[in-house]
């Protein structure tokens, strides 16, 4: 039995190139309130250097995951 799949090493391909381009490249996707929320979380975590117990609120009210936080304060 195969470990790996080719499918699911396309996914694995497909989804670590989307996260480079992200992360590199910020130009190409929109930039809206919620992503300067999002830059803005992640400045707080760099500059106090408190770790968010969540991320930005979504639209029902919700508060997301941090993850995205802890990615974008990556330097």
């Amino acid at each position: 039995m195969k470990i790996f799949s080719t499918t699911r090493l396309y996914l694995v391909a497909i989804i670590s190139i989307a996260g480079l381009l992200r992360m590199t490249y910020p130009g190409l996707s929109e930039f809206k309130s919620d992503e300067a929320r999002l830059y803005a979380s992640s400045l707080d975590f760099i500059t106090n250097l408190e770790i968010p117990i969540h991320g930005i609120t979504s639209s029902i009210g919700i508060p997301n995951f941090p993850i995205s936080t802890w990615i974008y304060a990556i330097p």
